[in-house]
C-alpha cells in the first residue's frame, strides 16, 4: 500500500485508490466472490457501493482495507494501491 498522504483541505494532492483486476475466491468456494474488479477513485471523490446480499460488497471492502489478507481466508489476485490512512 502507498504511504503518500493527500494534502490539506481543498487540495487534490496525493494518490487515489486504484483497484486493478481484483479477484477474490474464498477458500473452499467453487466460484470467486468478486472477479476482475477494476476502478480508480481520485482524492476527494466518493463512490456508492450498491448490490444485493452476497454480491461481494463486504469482500471488496475487506480486501481493500487489508483485513481479508490478515484472515488468510481467501485466494486473492490482482492489485490494490491505496494511500495510507
Amino acid at each position: 500500500m502507498s504511504t503518500e498522504v493527500a494534502g490539506g483541505e481543498g487540495e487534490r494532492q496525493g494518490r487515489g485508490l486504484t483497484v486493478s483486476r481484483l479477484t477474490v475466491t474464498p477458500f473452499e468456494a467453487k466460484a470467486p466472490a468478486i472477479s476482475e474488479v477494476s476502478f480508480r477513485l481520485e482524492p476527494g471523490e466518493r463512490a456508492l457501493l450498491l448490490g444485493p446480499s452476497g454480491a461481494g460488497k463486504s469482500t471488496l471492502l475487506l480486501t481493500i482495507s487489508g483485513a481479508l489478507q490478515q484472515l488468510e481466508s481467501a485466494e486473492i489476485s490482482g492489485q490494490v494501491d491505496a494511500p495510507a490512512s
